[in-house]
């Protein structure tokens, strides 16, 4: 009788040890409060993704003309002298419109040799045959910054008359483009927004906050119209400068709401 009673107290002492054990791991942060910690705190987000598209476009306040000389000549002496006489008249008429020395750039200057074909009409001795195939071209070309949009199409007139023979291109823009960006961003963020509500709503839930927001590079500022006409010979050269466009695109993630 006393036997059983040792062995009953021994197993009562082995499970407290045991139940102390545990009570002191979790106590300590052990691997039972971890466990349960983690299995408390799994929530998963359920969210919608949209991608919002704003444009704002206003008339260009500055435009950019690529104008210059080409003078040829079997002289390349000559054909320099010529270019920069040319181009010295042509920058006087810039400056009398009141373009400024910095809005002027050099964006080419070359010069070349061209090998004409062999005349075949008459018969030449070898050093005149070599000297009529030899002409040099000497091209000087300037890029422009017009502020007033409105004289373009006069100073590229006047450039022509003072020698100019070369127009490589007319382009418009904007040099302050923040105030568009701005624009084009509200109107992103409200066309992500509208798209959002519009799949919450189809699905039978709502938006809930804003889980993410990325904003896509928009590139640059497009020209919505343009159109160069050609010089006539008793009027004046018309420009169109027609409307610049900024374009912003955002892609918004948005919590559902419970």
């Amino acid at each position: 009788m006393r036997k059983r009673m040792v062995v009953s107290m021994g197993l009562l002492i082995a499970l407290a040890i045991v139940v102390s054990g545990c009570a002191s791991a979790a106590q300590a942060g052990g691997p039972l409060a971890s466990v349960a910690s983690q299995t408390n705190g799994e929530q998963v987000t359920r969210t919608i993704t949209v991608t919002g598209s704003g444009t704002a476009a206003a008339a260009p306040d500055v435009a950019y003309v690529v104008l210059g000389v080409e003078t040829i000549d079997e002289s390349a002496a000559k054909a320099v002298r010529d270019n920069s006489e040319k181009m010295n008249a042509m920058m006087a008429a810039l400056k009398a419109m009141g373009i400024a020395d910095k809005d002027v750039q050099t964006s080419r200057y070359n010069m070349w040799l061209e090998q004409e074909d062999k005349p075949e009409a008459r018969v030449l001795t070898d050093s005149q045959e070599q000297e009529a195939a030899l002409r040099y071209h000497v091209v000087n070309q300037v890029r422009v910054t017009v502020r007033d949009v409105a004289k373009v199409g006069e100073l590229m007139d006047k450039a022509l008359q003072a020698g100019a023979n070369r127009v490589e291109g007319v382009s418009f823009g904007i040099e302050d483009t923040d105030t568009l960006s701005e624009q084009a961003r509200e109107d992103a963020i409200a066309d992500a927004k509208a798209k959002a509500d519009q799949l919450a709503a189809g699905f039978g839930t709502k938006v809930g906050a804003v889980y993410s927001v990325t904003e896509f590079d928009q590139g640059r500022p497009v020209a919505l119209a343009q159109e160069i006409m050609p010089i006539m010979a008793d009027s004046r050269m018309s420009i169109s400068a027609g409307e610049i466009s900024v374009n912003v695109q955002v892609q918004v993630q948005f919590e559902i709401a419970k």
